[in-house]
C-alpha cells in the first residue's frame, strides 16, 4: 500500500476510535463537548484537532510540547491544571518524549485535584488495537467496526478484575480481547460462556422474538478451544460450555471482582441471568455492554436490572450497544491500564 494511502488509513481507523470513545465519554458522563487537553506532540492528534472536536472533544489547550509550533503552541506542564478539563488526550511523539514528560505530567496530573477528569493514553488504546489486529489470523464476529472500536476503548478504561463474555459464537470478539489485554501486558483473565450449540429456546418475556431455538449452531466448543490455542491465548481464556445461569455462579466466585464484561445472549433469560451474577462482583469503575438492547427481552432485562440494582446506571453508546456501570471513581473512563 502506498504510503499516503497507509497514512490516511491510519488516520481513519484512529478518528474512528476516537469518535467512539467521546460518544462513551459524553453519554457516560452527561456532557455536550468534552473540554480536552493534549500532552505531548503527536501529529496525528495534533493535524485531527478539527475532526476530533467534531466527535466532542473541544481542544483547549496544549501542553509539553514544541513552544514554537504556530498552530499548537506547548505550554509548560507546570500550568496543566487537571481540574480545568474534561479528558486529558496524553500523546507523545516518541518514546523519548514519553520519558521527558510523563514524570511531570503525573505529578500534576496526580497531585492537583482532578474531579472527573478523564486520562486517554492515546498511544496505549491506538497502537495497542492497531497491533492486536495485525497479530490475529483473521477475525469471526458478528460485531461491526464500531463496536469493536467501543469494545477496545472501554477495555482499555477499566482494570483490576476479569473480563467476562456472556455469549461467545464464533469466539472473535474474545479473541479481540485477549490480543489487546496481551499488546497492553495487561493480565487479567477471560471467562466466556456460550452453550457452543446454539441458541436456547426463548421464554414469554422475550416475546415475538427472532432468536429462537436452533439460531447459531455454526460453531462448537472443540472449535473455540482450537481458535484461542491458534492464537496462543489458552492461558488467558477459560471457557466454559453450557447456558450461562448455569456456569456463571461457579466461575465467578473464582475470580473476584469483574472489571469489564460483554453481555450478548440476544435473550431475556440469558440477560437477566448474567446482570444479577456480574453487578454484584463489577469492580469501581467497571463497565458492563449489553449488545441487541433493541431486542425486547434483552431491553426488559435491562431494565429489570436497573430495578434491581438502583445505583446502576445505563447509555446507548451505539445501535443495540448499551452500557452499564455502577461505582465510579475519579478515574472513570481513563485507560490508565494500558
Amino acid at each position: 500500500m502506498k504510503p499516503h494511502v497507509q497514512t490516511l488509513r491510519d488516520t481513519a481507523f484512529f478518528l474512528q476510535l476516537m469518535d467512539l470513545n467521546a460518544i462513551a465519554q459524553r453519554r457516560c458522563r452527561n456532557l455536550t463537548v468534552l473540554r480536552t487537553a493534549v500532552v505531548g506532540s503527536d501529529r496525528q492528534v495534533l493535524d485531527s484537532t478539527e475532526a476530533l472536536t467534531d466527535s466532542g472533544f473541544a481542544i483547549r489547550d496544549f501542553f509539553g510540547g514544541d513552544p514554537n509550533d504556530r498552530f499548537h503552541r506547548g505550554r509548560p506542564l507546570s500550568e496543566f491544571r487537571a481540574a480545568d478539563f474534561d479528558v486529558v488526550m496524553f500523546a507523545p511523539a516518541s518514546t523519548e518524549e514519553a520519558a521527558r514528560i510523563t514524570p511531570d505530567f503525573i505529578t500534576y496530573y496526580l497531585n492537583y485535584p482532578h474531579p472527573n477528569c478523564a486520562l486517554i493514553l492515546v498511544p496505549g488504546i491506538r497502537d495497542g488495537f492497531r497491533l492486536a489486529l495485525d497479530s490475529l489470523n483473521g477475525l469471526p464476529t458478528c460485531l461491526n467496526l464500531r463496536k469493536l472500536c467501543v469494545i477496545a476503548s472501554l477495555l482499555s478504561q477499566t482494570n483490576a478484575g476479569a473480563v467476562v463474555e456472556c455469549g461467545a459464537y464464533l469466539g472473535g470478539t474474545k479473541i479481540l480481547m485477549g490480543a489487546l489485554l496481551r499488546q497492553w501486558s495487561d493480565p487479567r483473565p477471560i471467562l466466556t460462556f456460550d452453550t457452543f450449540e446454539g441458541m436456547p429456546a426463548p421464554v414469554s418475556k422475550d416475546g415475538d422474538t427472532v432468536y429462537v431455538a436452533g439460531l447459531f449452531t455454526e460453531t462448537s466448543h472443540a472449535h473455540i478451544i482450537k481458535l484461542v490455542a491458534q492464537h496462543d491465548l489458552t492461558s488467558r481464556i477459560n471457557i466454559y460450555k453450557g447456558l450461562v445461569q448455569d456456569n456463571l455462579p461457579g466461575a465467578l466466585q473464582q475470580h473476584g471482582a469483574i472489571s469489564f464484561a460483554l453481555v450478548d445472549t440476544d435473550q431475556y433469560l440469558g440477560t437477566i441471568e448474567s446482570l444479577k451474577q456480574i453487578v454484584p462482583r463489577l469492580a469501581t469503575s467497571g463497565l458492563i455492554i449489553v449488545d441487541d438492547y433493541g431486542v425486547a427481552g434483552v431491553k426488559l432485562a435491562v431494565d429489570e436490572a436497573k430495578e434491581l440494582f438502583p445505583r446502576l446506571k445505563g447509555a446507548l453508546l451505539s445501535e443495540n450497544f448499551y452500557v452499564l456501570w455502577d461505582r465510579v471513581d475519579d478515574h472513570f473512563l481513563s485507560n490508565t491500564a494500558a
